[in-house]
């Protein structure tokens, strides 16, 4: 027994070894290539689908400020807010954390996953919309006039008259009653194109806006005056109001 034994093992065992182990291994290799595949093809698919969400938080990292007494460094103060729109990159997105930086000029969005907020890459960023307020980035459009790069925010847009706001802010150390106070120092100028022209004509004053609309000055100024949009911190509203009267004069 023992001598067939060691005959069975030393003859006959090979040949079953390699009879029915080497169809086994082939097939346990072509399964182990075959999952290989799936995870490579899985793997690359996910990239692919999330590549444009990727993009959105490859920006450098947004140092906050320190603490200040009065203001922000936001267009309106706002914090982060989801009520947004974005155009970055060839792809549209809503719902965003997104807070306007007017020190910076930059567009900042909140990382949902690393909770850390991020710098937009400027020159991918088309348009975008915080509560309402839509802004263009100036670097993707052919508009003379203006004098600086960078988004504005489009304050009117109607019966070919636009008016486009450029917002600042500064951040200033000033005496109040003998104490130093860090405050943001806002800034805010008005462009606007008229009917039939090509170049952009900075509106700093009333009567710049009025001179827009010469037949009817008379009648602006005095509708101006009894709303109470003659001041200068009203001149933003003011210029809503005659590009309004401007825009219903050429529909008529």
């Amino acid at each position: 027994m023992q001598f067939g034994e060691s005959l069975l093992n030393e003859r006959l065992l090979p040949a079953a070894r390699g009879r029915y182990i080497a169809p086994f291994c082939m097939k346990v290799s072509a399964s182990i290539f075959l999952l290989l595949f799936l995870c490579l093809y899985g793997r690359n698919q996910a990239q692919e689908l999330t590549v444009s969400e990727y993009m959105l938080y490859i920006g450098k990292s947004y140092i906050s400020y320190p603490l200040t007494q009065v203001g922000s460094p936001t267009f309106r103060n706002y914090n982060f807010d989801s009520d947004t729109e974005l155009s970055f990159h060839g792809q549209n997105y809503k719902d965003r954390m997104l807070i306007y930086d007017l020190v910076l000029n930059e567009l900042v969005i909140f990382h949902p996953e690393k909770e850390i907020p991020l710098i937009l890459p400027k020159e991918w960023v088309d348009r975008f919309v915080i509560k309402q307020d839509t802004f263009v980035n100036l670097d993707h459009k052919d508009w003379p006039g203006l004098p600086a790069s960078g988004f504005y925010q489009k304050h009117f847009d109607a019966g070919g008259l636009l008016c486009l706001v450029s917002y600042s802010k500064e951040l200033k150390d000033e005496l109040h009653h003998g104490n130093r106070v860090r405050v943001f120092n806002e800034s805010i100028r008005y462009y606007i194109r008229a009917k039939d022209e090509e170049v952009f004509q900075e509106v700093s004053k009333h009567s710049h806006l009025l001179k827009l609309d010469r037949k009817n000055r008379r009648k602006n100024r005095r509708a101006l005056y009894e709303l109470g949009l003659h001041g200068k911190d009203r001149l933003g509203d003011a210029i809503l109001l005659v590009l309004s009267n401007m825009n219903q004069g050429t529909d008529k």
